[in-house]
């Protein structure tokens, strides 16, 4: 046989080989890749879900807070008969603002705009509890600065406390409609 016959023999047996071989190449890269997006989407379903009830618990927890922010709930937990109205003032903003702080962390798992109301709820309760405050002497007995906020909260229309609370389960609701 001749030179040329040998390599046309060795062409004809490579380029069928060769062909084979690329089909088979492609075909099980298209498979590994479908599979590795195949474990992507698994993974990321997984963390979708982690994520999701992570999320539902900030809002648990925002819905606790805007409870215990509450003036009235703060005022049952801190009043005293023997406080006087200065140190009942002072006594209902720390707790709002420990509260607050408590909480902070939760931003993380809420819109601006939702952080934004509960921020605002919380400046409303503590302009409510101030400006009761200068309505009466810092001497007088605390009973007659709650009455004062009593006042203040029935001149509102909506009280700060619920009005996060709102903002809360429409955020919450948009979260469990997905």
């Amino acid at each position: 046989m001749e030179i040329s016959e040998i390599i046309l023999e060795i062409i004809k047996i490579a380029i069928p080989s060769l062909i084979v071989f690329l089909t088979a190449f492609l075909l099980l890269r298209n498979y590994m890749n479908n599979q590795l997006r195949l474990e992507q989407m698994k993974i990321n379903s997984k963390y979708s879900d982690q994520t999701r009830t992570i999320k539902i618990q900030a809002y648990e927890r925002l819905m606790l807070f805007c409870d215990r922010m509450d003036i009235v709930h703060i005022a049952t937990r801190v009043y005293s008969p023997e406080m006087k109205a200065d140190e009942l003032k002072q006594a209902l903003l720390i707790s709002l603002q420990k509260e607050f702080e408590h909480n902070s962390a939760q931003q993380v798992y809420t819109s601006e705009s939702l952080w934004k109301v509960i921020s605002e709820a919380k400046a409303a309760n503590a302009k409510i509890i101030h400006a009761a405050a200068e309505q009466v002497s810092p001497t007088a007995p605390a009973l007659e600065l709650l009455k004062q906020i009593n006042k203040k909260m029935e001149g509102i229309s909506v009280n700060p406390a619920d009005q996060a609370k709102s903002a809360i389960r429409s955020e919450a609701a948009i979260l469990l409609s997905l």
